[in-house]
């Protein structure tokens, strides 16, 4: 490494003058380098990062082999669909067989798709905003909310009459985007939907959407 110190020659010349010492103008920077790796070092190990974002997705179990298919009706379903330039339909009760559904316009927000699912959500909803409250309060652990939610969610839809969760089926056009899906997920976790599915669209849905048009 350069160093900072004396240079040239303080000895006699030929004729045997002495010269006057030259200062070097050299800079050793090996103390600024330790510092910068050590600064950098503590700031990586001090900073939090950005914390991951990550959306709660629940799958159905594993089905056996020999498990018969017990097909479940729910009176409060509600089906989506998510078509081309961020347009969003909505259906619900049983879609008909033979001629495409007739579909009702909305969008995205608090006016729109999540009002539609708190409307038809209600009694689960609040439900859950007095398990929250409840937490709140301090009169059930903080932890325990999630747990107790989930478990409601469940019991609201099994085969009973007392059943009233609501299921949202979500069809997506090809030409919707990625993010109408994402915001899709999230009014369905927003308004606490009990179950829903992904399935691709018929024919019937199809020609419905292209009467839209």
């Amino acid at each position: 490494m350069a160093e900072l110190g004396g240079g040239g020659d303080s000895g006699g010349g030929k004729h045997g003058k002495a010269r006057a010492k030259k200062s070097s103008n050299r800079v050793d920077m090996t103390p600024m380098v330790d510092l910068a790796f050590l600064l950098l070092t503590f700031f990586v190990l001090t900073t939090t990062f950005r914390t991951p974002q990550i959306m709660e997705i629940t799958v159905p179990a594993k089905k056996e082999k020999d498990d018969p298919i017990k097909p479940t009706k729910f009176p409060g379903a509600i089906t989506v669909y998510l078509a081309e330039k961020n347009k969003i339909y909505w259906i619900k009760g049983e879609l008909p067989k033979d001629v495409p559904p007739t579909l009702t316009p909305t969008s995205y927000g608090k006016d729109g798709i999540r009002k539609v699912f708190l409307d038809n959500n209600k009694k689960l909803n609040d439900e859950i905003k007095a398990i929250e409250k409840d937490a709140l309060a301090g009169k059930v652990p903080m932890d325990s909310v999630s747990p107790r939610t989930n478990r409601l969610k469940g019991a609201s839809m099994k085969e009973s009459n007392g059943q009233y969760g609501l299921l949202v089926v979500i069809k997506a056009d090809d030409k919707s985007s990625y993010k109408n899906l994402v915001d899709m997920f999230d009014e369905i976790n927003i308004t606490n939907v009990a179950n829903y599915a992904l399935v691709p669209l018929t024919p019937l849905d199809k020609q419905a959407l292209e009467g839209l048009k």
